[in-house]
């Protein structure tokens, strides 16, 4: 793996993983519990590590005098990106097993 994508996958898991710890925080009690929350983080790491990697290859395009600072960048943004996908289906998740009346 060339050093950008690394750089870019570490950047994505390190930033989706942060926020995700941060939101949790506010879950309800009952989301709370052992597994549920494991799941949250690894689903965390996935989308995030996921997006930082697709960062690290777009930073590759950069030139070579930038590729190192950009890659942890866009990574990291990507990583903000992948966070927001895991919200994403994870209200989708809940919408569709329990549904509300809004």
């Amino acid at each position: 793996m060339k050093s950008h994508h690394r750089n870019g996958l570490l950047a994505g898991c390190i930033i989706a993983l942060a926020v995700s710890v941060f939101t949790s925080q506010m879950f309800k009690p009952g989301l709370v519990r052992l597994p549920w929350l494991i799941t949250w983080y690894l689903v965390s790491l996935l989308c995030g590590g996921g997006a930082g990697f697709v960062g690290g290859v777009l930073a590759g395009l950069i030139p070579v005098r930038l590729r190192y600072a950009g890659s942890y960048l866009v990574g990291a943004m990507f990583g903000v990106l992948g966070y927001v996908i895991q919200l994403y289906l994870f209200l989708l998740y809940a919408f569709r097993n329990a549904p509300s009346t809004f």
